[in-house]
């Protein structure tokens, strides 16, 4: 567990958050970011159809609990409510947010298009434009296809952050971004600073001792897992740096 925390750390304090400066960069940012936003929900549909099955013949879950946990997640993430009344995924609502700031919607547009066809590996190789996003999404649907519950709820626990709003919030003051502006981004943000509340953690860690248990075995291989997700998310933003700062070269050379 040392090893996961100084991992967390690593991450809390990563060069990105100091780069992102202009209006420019924050869309970059968001156009690679959405695809974890869009891959977490697969993640997140795994550990609920093993907590919350939906099979045909219904049988009451071994841990109500966690369930509702679980249900309670997917509802959010799912199908939440903007302040005017309609329901979106975060995953729309993520794209309003980028419409609002003039982020480009199209390819990842294309991308989900692609995954209603079954047709994974293209939207990865034709709609997913840039190296950060498109090596983090493989990576992920690969673990949600692969691996088992166990290794996904470590994913789930410990391998997806929750520094980001709180990122944002203050990129979007360095931007000059108004909540009179873009409402749904700000919406978007306040509403994961309120859901990853000190409720979430402690649950998060109830569903991955429920599918460990005492198994040495899965223990380690969860650690592992979570281990390789957070150097997931650090490649992430190594080379979301890199790319920020390729793309801001390019501006500057054609000034």
């Amino acid at each position: 567990m040392n090893l996961i925390i100084e991992k967390q750390k690593v991450l809390e304090n990563h060069r990105l958050y100091g780069e992102l400066r202009t209006i420019q960069d924050l869309r970059l940012f968001m156009q690679n970011h959405v695809y974890a936003v869009l891959d977490f929900m697969s993640l997140t549909k795994r550990i609920q159809n093993h907590f919350a099955p939906a099979d045909e013949i219904w049988t009451p879950p071994k841990h109500p609990d966690l369930a509702r946990f679980i249900n309670e997640v997917v509802l959010g993430e799912e199908s939440d409510q903007l302040p005017d009344g309609r329901f979106f995924s975060h995953y729309e609502m993520y794209l309003i947010a980028m419409e609002e700031v003039g982020a480009d919607t199209s390819e990842v547009k294309k991308f989900v298009e692609c995954l209603k066809q079954g047709e994974l590996l293209k939207g990865l190789n034709d709609h997913c434009l840039y190296k950060p996003a498109r090596n983090f999404s493989a990576q992920t649907y690969q673990q949600v296809v692969e691996w088992d519950i166990h290794q996904i709820v470590a994913a789930f626990c410990h391998g997806r952050e929750k520094i980001i709003p709180l990122m944002f919030m203050s990129l979007a003051e360095r931007c000059g971004l108004k909540k009179v502006d873009c409402p749904t981004f700000y919406f978007y943000l306040e509403r994961h600073i309120e859901l990853d509340g000190d409720e979430h953690g402690p649950l998060a860690d109830k569903l991955l001792s429920a599918v460990v248990g005492d198994d040495e075995i899965k223990k380690a291989q969860a650690i592992h897992a979570a281990q390789f997700c957070l150097d997931q998310r650090i490649r992430f933003w190594d080379e979301m740096s890199e790319l920020l700062n390729e793309q801001r070269s390019i501006r500057s050379k054609s000034l």
